[in-house]
């Protein structure tokens, strides 16, 4: 699974924090979203990078 794939809400986070740096609150600021909310994304979006990377590699 690529970046590319994830869900928009998901991949705009991931993006934003991992490889812009951004800090949380100023994600939250750019996306309209509580901080939380930012931090769960972000957890989501690696859960489903990580898990895509896997499934392709057994693939």
């Amino acid at each position: 699974m690529f970046i590319a794939a994830l869900p928009p809400e998901f991949r705009e986070v991931l993006v934003l924090r991992d490889i812009q740096g951004l800090e949380y609150r100023d994600i939250a600021d750019i996306t309209g979203s509580p901080i939380g909310t930012v931090m769960s994304r972000l957890a989501r979006a690696r859960q489903k990078l990580i898990a895509g990377m896997k499934e392709e590699r057994c693939s």
